[in-house]
């Protein structure tokens, strides 16, 4: 397993190419997924939320598209991804705060958003326990996470296609792109070997989270995960 230090390099070598290969590698859809989880939220105006693990930008962007007049910081340990959405944002006439900070550590007030998302990011957190804690400390009661990442497509052949895209496809075309081949093979198995959507639900239930559910897109390929901080604490 890469430390969260590795993953950030990998990250930072990517990032002039990143958006182009997202794009690219999902055919465009993943702009349709963000916006598709960030119409979930149902934030009023003045609400804040954080998007953690951030990127380039496009989850920020998507909630406060989707959501107008909410207060939207995004949050990310690779400082070069994050300048790139500063940049976007300001093209686009959205406001975007945006923050250095690892996901295991948020340099954030307790129960100061009202959501907070995270896409495409949760499995490149070696450390997932102490995340899932720093998103429910974050959140103020009754909040609610979003959580995109990709899955396996459920049924056997998708399965077979899609995992013959990850071993092959994807590592040959973002290596040859972005001069990085180690980094979009490390990407494919990431994929491949992360936790199924039973396996996240429990993490997040673990963690403290009600109302628990996930549905998928486009087949299983990616999975929208949500739930929320209890109004109330839990009894002991």
């Amino acid at each position: 397993m890469k430390t969260q230090q590795a993953i950030a390099a990998l990250f930072a070598r990517i990032a002039p190419v990143y958006d182009l290969l997202n794009h690219l590698l999902s055919l465009g859809l993943h702009k349709r997924w963000r916006q598709m989880a960030a119409a979930t939220l149902n934030m009023p105006a003045g609400a804040k939320v954080v998007d953690v693990a951030a990127g380039t930008g496009d989850m920020a962007l998507a909630v406060a598209q989707a959501w107008e007049g909410v207060d939207v910081v995004g949050v990310d340990l690779v400082r070069q991804m994050l300048t790139r959405a500063r940049a976007k944002a300001r093209a686009e006439g959205v406001g975007l705060k945006v923050v250095v900070g690892d996901a295991t550590a948020l340099p954030l007030a307790e129960g100061s958003f009202q959501a907070l998302t995270i896409a495409f990011g949760i499995r490149n957190i070696p450390e997932r326990t102490k995340a899932w804690a720093e998103f429910y400390r974050v959140l103020a009661p009754g909040g609610r996470v979003c959580v995109v990442e990709f899955g396996m497509p459920t049924t056997r052949v998708w399965r077979a296609i899609y995992g013959a895209y990850l071993g092959w496809i994807l590592p040959v075309i973002g290596g040859v792109i972005s001069g990085e081949p180690g980094s979009y093979r490390y990407l494919a198995k990431s994929v491949m070997a992360f936790a199924s959507p039973q396996q996240l639900r429990a993490e997040m239930k673990a963690a403290g989270f009600v109302g628990v559910r996930s549905y998928p897109l486009s087949g299983g390929i990616t999975w929208v995960h949500l739930g929320s901080k209890p109004i109330s604490p839990p009894r002991d």
